[in-house]
């Protein structure tokens, strides 16, 4: 997986991701970038587009995107201004098929996108089950330079969620204990 990450709008969700894999198209075989939101493989002037041209950050001319279905977009933002101004980072596909098997798990569609979206990726976070994002000391110094004490708060603060999980369900654990071992009420006749 291959995110694309622009810079102040991470903050706010705003990215795409892409998938790189080995394709097989009439003209083509080997590994490529697959645009699944776009529904197509995304071509530069040398073929489809790979990780590395991404990492090269150079803006591709519009309507680039050779469809896999009949609903893909010829064109794409994501490859313009948007590619030139955005860092790049990578999560292994161990990692996806992790997270993609705990999502299996836990899903219950709420009828609410927006909140299951956050609710799943912060427990993902929380549990460990959300993949890494490996980035290249170029690519994260791309983002401003708050970016790395930002990546610390995050980090900082799901580790203290988890010790607070923790220290409640000890305690929950020593209210039962203590429940359990009281003498029974007695009952009047």
């Amino acid at each position: 997986m291959v995110w694309i990450m622009h810079g102040s709008e991470t903050r706010a969700g705003n990215g795409h991701t892409v998938v790189e894999c080995a394709i097989q198209l009439s003209d083509y075989k080997g590994a490529a970038i697959v645009d699944l939101l776009e529904g197509g493989v995304p071509f530069g002037p040398r073929g489809p587009i790979k990780l590395e041209d991404l990492l090269a950050h150079k803006p591709f001319p519009g309507d680039l995107i050779r469809p896999l279905t009949s609903w893909a977009n010829q064109d794409s933002p994501y490859y313009g201004q948007f590619l030139e101004d955005s860092a790049i980072g990578i999560s292994t596909s161990d990692e996806v098929n992790r997270y993609s098997d705990a999502m299996a798990a836990w899903y219950v569609d709420t009828g609410y996108p927006r909140f299951e979206k956050l609710f799943y990726i912060l427990g993902a976070m929380v549990f460990g089950k959300y993949p890494n994002v490996y980035m290249t000391p170029t690519e994260v110094a791309r983002f401003d330079p708050w970016f790395r004490f930002e990546i610390f708060l995050a980090r900082t603060l799901v580790w203290t969620i988890r010790v607070l999980l923790v220290m409640g369900a000890a305690h929950l654990l020593v209210i039962l204990w203590n429940w359990s071992k009281r003498p029974p009420t007695p009952v009047r006749a």
